[in-house]
């Protein structure tokens, strides 16, 4: 299935490989095709690839799929699910990868902010934050 095929890429990324945004590239264009660029499924495999690209330090690009992400999630999801938040989070952290840290620090305030405020400061997602 593609979430098998999204899970075992990241497995591999986890695992050290450094090729995944070629693969989750082309995952991307199967699961739109197949169940539509907004479907939650296909925004997984979009946040994936971002953070593909962030790990192959490929900042714009991570970027600019963390910020696409982010932006469907909160149309698709609300503004305040976990999923929209790990995004913007995501977001913030390709902004300090790439030596932009003011804009990093705007956005991962925010994000901090509003896990906080729905998870409680203890949540390993706000602390990650």
């Amino acid at each position: 299935t593609l979430l098998s095929l999204n899970n075992w890429i990241v497995a591999r990324q986890h695992a050290g490989a450094l090729d995944t945004s070629v693969a989750l590239a082309h995952l991307y264009n199967l699961t739109s095709r197949h169940v539509g660029s907004r479907h939650p499924l296909t925004l997984t495999v979009l946040h994936n690839w971002a953070s593909a690209f962030r790990i192959e330090r490929n900042h714009g690009p991570a970027i600019e799929k963390f910020a696409q992400c982010a932006a469907e999630r909160r149309d698709v999801l609300g503004p305040n699910h976990r999923d929209t938040l790990m995004s913007s989070l995501g977001l913030g952290t390709a902004y300090w990868a790439a030596g932009n840290s003011e804009q990093a620090v705007r956005i991962l305030r925010d994000v901090a902010r509003l896990l906080e405020d729905q998870f409680g400061p203890t949540h390993p997602d706000t602390l990650t934050a």
